[in-house]
């Protein structure tokens, strides 16, 4: 099975990039008429020939680009009507979904055939998607009283109460069943944040009528990713800036493991391979292959330079 992932060339000029995995080595897709310098922020795959793209060129006050994939080749095409900043593009059970900015208002639109539809927003940030299909749709954002999550049943949102965390900061959700959702992100979260304020990562789970808070290793950070296993329970979390307390001096913080395994239980750190010369990686997206316990980790090691970080688990 392909796997592929976007950035930006880190060469000059910075031109998106998109690479596909192609079982054994990483190739790099042609990406013919861009020549724009920017990053490719979102990437979704429907089939072998359907793929799409969601690129910024650098300048967060130019309109973002959106890229279809045929089987063959890569091309630029119209954004929906009115939408000048594609923002996400998600795809799962058959479906496609893209959320972005019309105006000052957060928008999310369907893939239907050969035509965008849009879709009523619920009333709370669009900070994770989560598509099983035309009428199993979740999304997590943040409310005035902390993160939440909502459900599109092909006709209506259904909200849930809120975690309970005011400030606080979704950025991704995970949906085992309507009894069983996960949210992963930031708690207590203040922008810009008082000098010297560690930010402490938040992962809570619905039980159909509750929100339960789960413990996260790291004492700092933010949990930015959820995969699921191969049954499609909650599998593991990836995090931005895992950092904990010094054992040594509690006034000091020191890089953690950012890759955690839930167990059933508890998450559990997972520490990543060792590179020479490399030190550890500081943020972990993940994406999972379908119907297996494969993992991949995409991300960033180091400061200067910045080294990208592949990991595959199973």
């Amino acid at each position: 099975m392909d796997v592929r992932l976007g950035g930006e060339r880190w060469d000059t000029p910075h031109y998106p990039l998109i690479a596909r995995w192609d079982g054994s080595t990483w190739r790099r897709d042609p990406l013919p008429g861009i020549t724009w310098e920017g990053n490719v922020r979102s990437l979704a795959s429907v089939s072998p020939t359907q793929a799409w793209a969601v690129s910024d060129d650098g300048d967060y006050d130019a309109p973002s680009h959106l890229l279809r994939w045929d089987g063959r080749t890569w091309t630029e095409v119209a954004r929906p009507p009115g939408m000048a900043y594609p923002s996400d593009v998600v795809a799962g059970g058959g479906e496609l979904w893209l959320s972005g900015q019309r105006g000052d208002d957060r928008v999310l639109l369907r893939r239907d055939g050969e035509t965008w539809r849009d879709i009523p927003a619920p009333p709370l940030g669009l900070d994770g998607i989560r598509v099983h299909g035309p009428n199993n749709v979740w999304v997590s954002g943040t409310t005035d009283q902390g993160v939440t999550a909502a459900h599109w049943n092909g006709t209506t949102w259904r909200a849930l109460p809120s975690t309970g965390v005011p400030g606080s900061w979704a950025h991704d959700v995970l949906a085992v069943s309507p009894t069983e959702v996960w949210i992963g992100g930031m708690g207590k979260y203040f922008w810009p944040p008082p000098p010297g304020t560690p930010r402490p990562p938040l992962l809570a789970k619905w039980d159909g009528q509750h929100w339960n808070h789960v413990a996260v290793p790291p004492d700092f950070g933010s949990v930015i990713s959820l995969a699921p296993n191969a049954s499609g329970g909650l599998g593991w979390a990836g995090m931005f800036y895992p950092q904990s307390r010094d054992p040594n001096d509690g006034s000091k913080l020191i890089p953690d493991d950012g890759l955690l395994r839930w167990d059933g239980a508890k998450l559990i750190k997972y520490a990543e391979p060792t590179v020479p010369g490399e030190s550890r990686s500081y943020w972990f997206r993940l994406s999972t292959v379908p119907g297996t316990a494969t993992v991949w980790s995409f991300g960033d090691a180091g400061y200067e330079p910045i080294v990208p970080r592949i990991l595959r688990y199973g």
